[in-house]
């Protein structure tokens, strides 16, 4: 708890045998009267949003008509744009983001049928459990219990992950460690198929096409970057050359397209302390 600002913004990992599917759970609590800015950025995976405080306008992107009232529970994703919205005293909210794979596990359905569409997630279940779920939550009493809540409520639901799932997922790691492996040539050659059906069953299982995946992960390694640099002024000229872009021009292109912001202004953003930025994931 930052005592100045009276915000609590915490990270955990879920129970070992959820991990694999629920890659990890984040929240919030701000007690402060000032609205405060906050925004998601894109992680390419799905993710459950609970609200245990007064509705929110969630904006997706940049497109000022592109937005959703979040309530008490949503499922979005994949997320491939940031997320901004405010913040206001008493806001309470947790977000259980999947693993690339994890969607289609929990749910046994393809991520590519949200359509990056915000829905209850008792749509896609048989049984309507969410909104128990939500009241478990909203009575714990503290942010460990619900993660514990959290790996309770999945682990009957998680289903294990046939050979395709495990190959695409695996190709998803290795490819975001060497940008110039192609996971679909890799895939159809693998399991001799044609390079459709191996785009297709990339795109079923996690949401995306892998030309979008390898625009992400190049996004995303600049941006790790930022997070973790001084701030001085960096150097965008090597960022240019030693992620794969093209030129300047080519970064300042996917910034905007995944975060509505250049890389300049972005990099302001992250050093302002009224803006809350959640970065990605526990490595």
């Amino acid at each position: 708890m930052d005592q100045q600002s009276n915000q609590l913004e915490l990270y955990a990992r879920p129970a070992a045998g959820v991990r694999s599917a629920i890659r990890h759970i984040y929240s919030f609590w701000s007690g402060i009267e000032q609205p405060v800015e906050r925004v998601l950025l894109p992680n390419f995976q799905a993710s459950i949003i609970f609200n245990f405080g007064r509705p929110h306008t969630m904006q997706v992107g940049s497109n000022q008509n592109s937005s959703f009232t979040l309530n008490r529970v949503a499922i979005i994703g994949p997320i491939k744009q940031a997320i901004r919205f405010q913040s206001e005293a008493g806001a309470d909210m947790l977000s259980v983001n999947f693993s690339f794979d994890g969607f289609y596990r929990f749910f046994n359905l393809p991520v590519q049928e949200l359509n990056g569409h915000v829905i209850h997630p008792d749509d896609l279940l048989v049984k309507k459990c969410f909104n128990l779920l939500w009241e478990q939550l909203m009575e714990a009493a503290d942010h460990q219990d619900r993660v514990a809540i959290v790996g309770k409520f999945a682990d009957p639901y998680l289903k294990t992950g046939d050979n395709s799932l495990n190959h695409v997922a695996d190709l998803i790691t290795l490819c975001q460690k060497q940008l110039h492996l192609n996971p679909v040539k890799l895939m159809a050659n693998e399991q001799r198929i044609s390079e459709r059906t191996a785009q297709l069953r990339f795109q079923k299982y996690v949401g995306f096409s892998p030309k979008e995946f390898a625009r992400f992960v190049r996004f995303q390694r600049v941006l790790n970057e930022l997070q973790t640099t001084s701030r001085l002024q960096p150097d965008w000229y090597d960022f240019v050359e030693r992620n794969g872009y093209y030129d300047q021009s080519h970064l300042i292109h996917d910034f905007a397209h995944f975060v509505g912001q250049s890389p300049t202004h972005l990099l302001h953003e992250l050093g302002n302390e009224r803006l809350y930025c959640a970065p990605y994931a526990l490595p």
